[in-house]
């Protein structure tokens, strides 16, 4: 009898560690240095002239790569200093060093970054849920 009782015939394999090194992520400080990781600036692939654009409310920040680059990063360092941007996401009340998770979305040829400081917006269902639940009964 084994004495943990466990099947090893389902035992599943856990995701492999990833680094934050080894996902692209985009970095905005407080003094305004937006600077990209590693992994980040080898699939930028050398371009340093970018387009860059933020949702309204900045909890996305995206690299189209094929319209007119705004932003030019250092080839030396990959940063660039947008003390306008972070006194933006100051004033939305974004905590600095904000972080975004860059993924490649090859539809818009653009690299979109979720906010990592911003909490994940709920969903339809939630709000719809949470709506039902308010108010009470109607006075007659």
């Amino acid at each position: 009898m084994d004495e943990f009782e466990v099947n090893f015939d389902t035992l599943q394999d856990i995701p492999p560690l990833r680094r934050n090194d080894e996902i692209p992520q985009v970095r905005i400080s407080a003094s305004g240095r937006v600077a990209l990781n590693k992994a980040m600036t080898e699939r930028m692939e050398g371009r340093w002239d970018v387009c860059v654009r933020t949702s309204p409310d900045y909890r996305f920040l995206v690299f189209l790569m094929d319209e007119t680059p705004n932003i030019h990063f250092s080839e030396k360092s990959a940063y660039v200093t947008h003390r306008e941007l972070a006194g933006l996401l100051q004033a939305e009340e974004i905590e600095l060093p904000a972080v975004y998770i860059m993924k490649w979305n090859e539809a818009h040829r653009a690299w979109v970054g979720r906010c990592q400081e911003l909490p994940e917006p709920p969903s339809v269902e939630q709000l719809v849920r949470s709506s039902k639940g308010r108010g009470g009964r109607k006075a007659r």
